[in-house]
């Protein structure tokens, strides 16, 4: 997070010889966020507001050699970004060139096979969560979104299982949380006055 929007920064450490890379400034944007793939070495990072790193920036960003989308491709998009080779290879998932809606707070399912996200309307300077999307992790595009739910989502988290996922719905400060299951209605499972956010999945069932 940084004074003027948010800024990803990659850095490697070797744990052998105790030794740090100097950091990558990868992206500069509005907002960022970024989830690592439960397995392999690679990263999503959904992104709105992208913009070339300024002179200034630059020349506090180290060696920044990182990859950036270009000044006249989307703004907003989401990427998954492998970590392995010489150079951090982004590979786009969805990118909307109307900027009517964005991607937020990516999360990987167990298996990596898919990535739940919460779509935001763009209005003017603010966002505005509209729905919980799920979307196959590899290039696809928008036509291969599929809404699971309506509103104002947020925080999505895959079960153990990779079988259910749980998330808010609601205005900031009457938050509740709720759980999304494939071809069944989402259920409420908190209902009162508190704010309820930040669900969190146990490791494993528990059984009695």
């Amino acid at each position: 997070r940084g004074d003027q929007g948010d800024v990803l920064v990659v850095q490697e450490y070797d744990l052998r010889q105790r030794a740090q890379k100097a950091p990558v400034v990868w992206l500069y944007a509005k907002y960022i966020d970024v989830a690592f793939h439960p397995t392999e070495d690679k990263f999503a990072v959904a992104y709105v507001g992208a913009r070339p790193k300024e002179p200034e920036e630059f020349a506090r960003s180290w060696e920044a050699q990182g990859v950036q989308p270009e000044p006249e491709g989307p703004t907003d998009g989401l990427l998954i970004v492998g970590l392995g080779g010489e150079a951090l290879r982004p590979i786009p998932v969805f990118a909307d060139t109307d900027a009517e809606s964005v991607l937020l707070s990516p999360a990987w399912s167990p298996d990596g096979s898919r990535l739940a996200a919460i779509r935001a309307e763009v209005r003017g300077e603010e966002l505005h969560p509209d729905a919980l999307v799920i979307l196959p992790a590899d290039e696809g595009g928008v036509r291969l979104l599929s809404i699971a739910d309506t509103g104002e989502c947020g925080d999505p988290q895959w079960s153990p299982d990779g079988s259910r996922l749980a998330y808010t719905k609601g205005p900031s400060g009457r938050r509740d949380i709720w759980i999304y299951e494939s071809d069944k209605e989402p259920q409420r499972i908190t209902d009162h006055p508190a704010d309820d956010f930040w669900p969190r999945w146990s490791p494993k069932k528990v059984t009695k």
